[in-house]
């Protein structure tokens, strides 16, 4: 009876803990981040709450089941393949853009497809793909598909820079050469903005061009001091932050900080991952 007296006296009231990275996002963040959050109230959802999430295909024997892309195969056994992110670096991916072909008759794994792609490892550069021929995507990748939302749309914000930074917060880190990322779970959780009616036609300079660093996207040398900088972002990408920022009713000085804090959060995850 005491023991359960003890127990019952440290038990939560209402809801549960389920953790949250203690010692790494609350540490790491910015006050631009806390200020985000402020001013995203009944802005921001949980990327769980509106679409879905799931992990690519495992075929335990990627040499048996994946070839590079010859130029005529068997349609009835094989598919285009989307297995790796060093293959493809745009945001909006067609038949034309795969390089590999998998196998897909008679094999004991599931074909995963998915409309959009989140690349799991990111080093100094951040892609959510548009898959727009719904090809099949290996384990480098998550699979994302909105269930409320346009999934061109989401894309798009998945592609802002205030993702990137949400990233670099919440992300795990610790790995080879300096890579961080999200695992399903943390992708559920990802802060996103309530999907705005965006266009595809509208920013298709961003979609189909090369995606660069996040430090030639923003316009800020890595090598200088960067808060001695002033960030001025392709035109491309500006024009989306742009719409990202207005609703959330960013000054132009708090648009600057989300830039100084990106940059800055990966200059110092690559460096440390230099150093060690």
């Amino acid at each position: 009876d005491t023991a359960e007296k003890h127990k019952k006296a440290y038990e939560f009231s209402i809801g549960k803990y389920i953790g949250n990275k203690w010692g790494g996002k609350y540490l790491r963040a910015p006050d631009i981040y806390f200020t985000i959050l402020e001013k995203g109230r009944g802005k921001l959802v949980r990327l769980g709450d509106i679409a879905e999430v799931k992990a690519g295909i495992i075929t335990g024997n990627n040499a048996r089941y994946y070839q590079i892309r010859p130029s005529e195969f068997d349609a009835t056994k094989f598919s285009l393949v989307f297995k790796s992110p060093r293959e493809v670096n745009k945001i909006l991916l067609k038949s034309r853009d795969a390089v590999s072909i998998i196998k897909f008759k008679n094999v004991p794994f599931e074909i995963r497809k998915a409309p959009l792609l989140w690349v799991d490892l990111r080093g100094n550069k951040h892609i959510c793909h548009f898959n727009q021929d719904n090809l099949p995507f290996e384990h480098n990748f998550y699979g994302i598909y909105g269930k409320t939302v346009d999934n061109r749309s989401l894309c798009l914000v998945l592609n802002s820079t205030l993702t990137w930074l949400f990233v670099e917060i919440i992300g795990r880190r610790g790995l080879g050469g300096g890579a961080v990322r999200l695992v399903r779970l943390d992708l559920m959780s990802l802060p996103c903005l309530e999907i705005p009616n965006l266009k595809f036609h509208d920013h298709s300079e961003l979609v189909n061009c090369e995606i660069h660093s996040i430090f030639a996207e923003i316009g800020i040398n890595p090598k200088q001091p960067i808060r001695s900088q002033k960030p001025n972002p392709l035109p491309h990408r500006k024009a989306l932050d742009d719409i990202v920022f207005d609703i959330l009713g960013l000054t132009q000085a708090e648009r600057n900080e989300v830039y100084w804090a990106v940059c800055e959060l990966v200059k110092n995850r690559l460096e440390k991952a230099r150093s060690v």
